[in-house]
């Protein structure tokens, strides 16, 4: 997958959230668009500003490989900023480590480490 594009109610919100999260690099942003990347991968998370509902939408969830490192870092932020984790954490059978979070905006997302 090369990106995802999702709608959000607060661009400077999300964009905050996802950089202090997942330590994205801000490739791009107006008043209607974000763009970020994962550092040294060319994946890419676009944020749309939206005016009516956003959240799941049909939307599953989508997720984030992590090393062993930033995973415990992204749990400590989880814990320590309060957000709402809607699974785990958790080991898959692969040995892959892995905890389902909600954005600001309702969106569910898989933090994951590589195996």
């Amino acid at each position: 997958m090369g990106h995802i594009a999702i709608e959000v109610k607060d661009i400077d919100r999300s964009v905050k959230f996802y950089r202090e999260l997942f330590n994205m690099d801000l490739f791009r942003q107006d008043e209607k668009i974000a763009l970020l990347h994962t550092p040294g991968y060319h994946d890419r998370l676009a944020l749309l500003l939206s005016k009516g509902e956003v959240g799941h939408m049909g939307l599953n969830h989508f997720g984030f490989f992590v090393d062993e490192e930033n995973y415990k870092k992204a749990l400590d932020y989880v814990r320590d900023n309060s957000i709402k984790i809607l699974g785990g954490p958790g080991v898959w059978p692969t040995g892959s480590k892995y905890i389902y979070i909600e954005d600001p905006d309702g969106y569910k997302v898989e933090i994951l480490t590589e195996v």
